[in-house]
């Protein structure tokens, strides 16, 4: 049962990481880098019926972005069009047989962009932003102010 106050089904007091701190002080000691690592490590493996938006960005009106903004690297699976926006980690990001954009924070003009041998490296010029971001099978880059396209 969805629980209002509570995570886990309504057995553990905290249901995010900003609520663990000011809920569980021992709970949060295990969140700062002596137990769990800040992000997960691995490559998640988007889901082939996704379509839309992809977000690594936590958004509060998107349930799964308190979980997403914690990933480094995905892979898009299938064949649908699907957008990926960047979080603040240093992302790697492969598109699949769609068509594929990643949407960034800020103008292009904010951005260095790299290009060899088909992987695409873009490094946000502003700290603790968006990251670098390498990109592989990605047909597009969206910024505030342009599109570009690979």
């Amino acid at each position: 049962n969805e629980s209002a106050t509570h995570g886990m089904w309504g057995i553990y007091i905290a249901k995010t990481r900003d609520e663990i701190e000011t809920e569980d002080s021992m709970g949060n000691a295990l969140l700062q880098n002596k137990f769990f690592h800040p992000y997960l490590n691995y490559n998640a493996r988007i889901d082939p019926s996704m379509t839309g938006v992809f977000t690594l960005k936590y958004d509060p009106s998107i349930p799964y972005s308190n979980h997403s903004r914690y990933l480094k690297n995905i892979s898009l699976l299938g064949s649908n069009n699907l957008n990926v926006v960047v979080n603040e980690l240093d992302n790697s990001i492969t598109g699949n047989e769609g068509t594929n954009s990643v949407i960034f924070t800020g103008s292009s003009t904010d951005y260095t962009i790299n290009t060899s041998d088909g992987v695409t490296t873009i490094t946000d010029n502003i700290e603790n932003r968006d990251g670098i971001n390498t990109v592989s099978k990605i047909e597009a880059l969206e910024f505030t102010d342009q599109t570009i396209t690979l």
